[in-house]
């Protein structure tokens, strides 16, 4: 899902989700590394993974509703109940003044659609969880739909907080709305592709209809190669590729989960479409947006595509299958990049694909599946898995560590800026203390060759462990 919003990969995503890049200096994650775990904290939707504010305190909302403080010595600090029809789908995003704000809707359970009409709510609590104000999201159609994606730019007074809305059971719409952070509406806006839909879409369609939970939807996932039951997610587990991320100016870049992906700006005389792209394809995962406000996304056949704000055409990627030889595995988890300005993206069997510009640079398998993007500090990149949480040197790419992690893969570890890695799998949230890092690691210039099983980086002496 940050104090103020840079590019989408810097600030932008750390306030959504803590995905991208931290500017903080972190080690490796070994078993030997110093942490606390807080267990029994609930089940969470897909890619509903913590956020850190400032004060290195961690923010979850819980599928049942719980909006939970957790301090960074796994203290659990306060628990915020919504309604009991409430369910929380996305991560909570923290303020420019330091406000949570969580989405949630009801009409939709564990099980399936209700098929009630669906209504959905933005809250904004206290850093203390004090609930300061609750707003509906306004209705367009019959109902505002499923609310899956929390993003906000600007400061105080003039910061907007932009939520996104599925509705699956009237007609595919995606509802885009925007408050200030007194609760005033500033725009709501149809922003999905209820009149584009194609055959080709009807995956991902029904994949929108089921996400997140297991068992819902089978007939999407990927046929190929498969990892052993430990390695892999549960069947019908998917990344959602509904998303708000925001390009440098305030503009809002909204993936409609099928084949669109559209850039807004708001001003006093309302919402103004920046750009739009109809991809032949099927989106598989939200965007992200690099510093030179070009936006980079999964879409179906393993391929990886790019977009505006910039006007500059870039041609698709095909996301190498690593050692799976199968290029149908999609691409679910959001793009990162590293402190260089490389792109990290991850496909769901877990193959990794590095990019210098538009340019694939190298390529390696993790070993287990994940729809969760790669989280990295200046030197060290993490990725958490179905069965293991891998750290990677940023610089030679090469694998630095692994540590045993049982039903991960399905939200991203988020770094604190005081040298914390916050990863939650299944009801269990991990704090790992590995700041204070200090070798520099050289970045190559040219083109980075690596062959298809992981490298391993340079063992670090003990001088140089994490303090």
């Amino acid at each position: 899902m940050r104090a103020s919003l840079g590019t989408n990969l810097d600030a932008g995503s750390r306030r959504s989700r803590q995905r991208g890049f931290a500017e903080v200096i972190t080690g490796p994650i070994t078993v030997e590394s110093p942490r606390v775990t807080v267990s029994g904290l609930g089940i969470f939707a897909a890619e509903a993974g913590p956020v850190v504010d400032k004060n290195g305190i961690a923010y979850l909302g819980a599928f049942n509703g719980q909006l939970i403080a957790i301090g960074p010595d796994g203290t659990r600090l306060r628990t915020a109940q919504l309604p009991p029809d409430r369910r929380i789908f996305t991560s909570p995003i923290i303020a420019s003044d330091g406000s949570i704000y969580v989405a949630a809707s009801v009409g939709v359970d564990p099980s399936g659609h209700d098929h009630r009409q669906i209504r959905a709510w933005l809250y904004r609590f206290s850093p203390q969880l004090e609930q300061l104000w609750e707003r509906p999201m306004p209705v367009l159609y019959q109902d505002t739909g499923t609310a899956v994606a929390l993003n906000a730019t600007g400061e105080g007074a003039t910061e907007i907080i932009a939520v996104a809305a599925v509705d699956t059971l009237r007609a595919y719409t995606v509802n885009l709305a925007g408050f200030t952070p007194d609760g005033a509406l500033l725009f709501n806006q149809d922003v999905g592709a209820a009149n584009g839909l194609h055959a080709g879409d009807f995956w991902g369609w029904l994949k929108i209809l089921c996400w997140p939970f297991a068992n819902a939807c089978r007939g999407d996932d990927p046929v190929g190669t498969s990892h052993s039951p430990a390695d892999s997610l549960p069947s019908g587990i998917h990344g959602l590729p509904v998303g708000i991320a925001v390009a440098p100016g305030d503009v809002f870049v909204v993936t409609d989960g099928v084949n669109g992906i559209r850039g807004y700006h708001f001003s006093p005389g309302g919402l103004t479409k920046v750009f739009e792209k109809i991809d032949a394809r099927t989106l598989t995962s939200s965007a992200a947006v690099l510093p030179n406000h070009r936006s980079v996304y999964g879409v179906t056949e393993g391929r990886i595509a790019f977009s505006g704000p910039s006007n500059e055409h870039v041609a698709d990627i095909n996301q190498d299958p690593g050692s799976q030889g199968d290029l149908s595995w999609p691409v679910e988890a959001i793009p990162a990049r590293l402190a260089d300005g490389r792109i990290v993206t991850v496909n769901r069997f877990g193959s990794i694909e590095v990019i210098n510009n538009v340019v694939p640079v190298a390529n390696f398998d993790s070993g287990a599946d994940t729809i969760a993007g790669v989280s990295a500090s200046r030197h060290v990149f993490y990725l958490s898995t179905a069965s293991r949480l891998l750290s990677f040197d940023a610089g030679s790419l090469g694998l630095i560590s692994t540590f045993p992690l049982a039903n991960g893969g399905q939200s991203s570890p988020a770094i604190s800026n005081n040298g914390k890695v916050y990863v939650l799998a299944g009801d269990t949230l991990t704090i790992f203390t590995v700041g204070k890092f200090l070798p520099p690691i050289h970045v190559p210039d040219g083109p980075v060759v690596l062959s298809p099983a992981l490298p391993q980086a340079p063992a670090i002496t003990p001088d140089h462990r994490p303090q």
